[in-house]
């Protein structure tokens, strides 16, 4: 993910004095592309749960690994974390799942936990050209309107992560 340094760099700032403010547009834009997008730009951890034993398919794009899968036994309700071999990850298609070769018995009351981990370990340069864009509208245009109008150019930034939006129903 692009930081202040390349983020001054490209916007041809050599100055200190507005990197308060341009740290500040850089996590608006991080946030933004992420949401609009459903795709991390940084490597993240998160736990998903289910019910029981089933299919899951993952809402944290892109998927990188699964840390673990745990789960409460029955009847013994020990906290057990399912062996590696246990289950696998399906990446032949649009949608990554986790799929169990043995479903465990659970106790009652109890979830299964999915610890995996996604995002971008280095962002692909169309997603850091569109923040370096969001920054660079968004400093020198701190207002919501204009006296002029103003007009995207081809191949902007909301046409870039447009083609990059994952279109994907399992994403929460």
């Amino acid at each position: 993910m692009i930081n202040l340094i390349q983020l001054k760099k490209a916007m041809k700032i050599d100055f200190t004095a507005d990197d308060a403010d341009l740290l500040r547009l850089l996590d608006a834009a991080v946030s933004f592309v992420e949401s609009y997008t459903g795709i991390s730009l940084d490597v993240k951890t998160k736990t998903d749960y289910m019910a029981y034993f089933m299919k899951m398919g993952f809402s944290g794009y892109p998927f990188i690994s699964v840390t673990s899968v745990t789960y409460t036994s029955a009847p013994s309700s020990v906290v057990t974390t399912m062996a590696a071999s246990a289950y696998f990850v399906d990446r032949s298609k649009d949608i990554v799942t986790l799929n169990f070769l043995d479903y465990p018995s659970m106790a009652d009351g109890t979830q299964v936990a999915v610890t995996y981990q996604y995002g971008y370990a280095v962002t692909p340069a169309a997603l850091d050209q569109c923040v370096i864009s969001l920054v660079a509208a968004w400093y020198n245009n701190v207002e919501a309107t204009t006296p002029i109008t103003l007009s995207q150019v081809p191949m902007a930034c909301m046409w870039m992560l447009d083609n990059l939006k994952v279109r994907n129903a399992v994403m929460s």
